[in-house]
């Protein structure tokens, strides 16, 4: 979803990324006077201020389904009002992201739903990409780079990248 996440913000021209990390929910993050997290009270001065260049700047929201109601209310006020040619945001979310927010979100941007990545589509994925730097996997190792490493692509993409060194068959 991030690799998704990230192309979409150099498909918009985006140079400049705050990337926001919503913490969990029950996290005991402190809260600042406005009742926000710390941790995502930095989002609103980033939607609300684009570049002094006249660049347009990216935020980019990760796990926004742990956004609380108050906070997703004041995002929510903050998105319509923001300037869609300074500032490009993007949100990622594992689930459902709060309604107020949702709504917002809804009625003024694209969405694009990232399924899931099972551990056949992983195995698919590692196929194609081992072949892409001419590795040549063995069952085994095929194996124990699924069970080591899930559907994790980004760690499964960087042990390829550390097998390719050799460039023999990996078994």
């Amino acid at each position: 979803m991030l690799q998704r996440a990230t192309a979409v913000l150099e498909q918009l021209d985006v140079d400049d990324v705050t990337r926001i990390d919503v913490p969990g929910k029950g996290s005991g993050d402190e809260q600042s006077d406005a009742g926000l997290r710390l941790a995502v009270q930095s989002l609103i001065p980033a939607l609300q201020s684009g570049s002094l260049f006249g660049d347009r700047v990216g935020v980019l929201v990760v796990d926004a389904q742990n956004l609380l109601k108050a906070e997703a209310e004041v995002i929510s006020e903050v998105l319509v009002v923001a300037d869609d040619s300074a500032v490009a945001a993007v949100f990622v979310a594992a689930g459902t992201v709060p309604a107020p927010l949702g709504k917002t979100l809804k009625a003024r941007a694209e969405q694009i739903s990232v399924k899931r990545l099972t551990e056949r589509s992983a195995l698919d994925w590692l196929t194609a990409a081992a072949r892409d730097r001419h590795l040549r996997l063995g069952d085994g190792a095929v194996d124990a780079l699924i069970k080591t490493f899930g559907t994790d692509v980004g760690s499964l993409g960087r042990a390829l990248d550390q097998l390719a060194i050799d460039h023999d068959v990996i078994t």
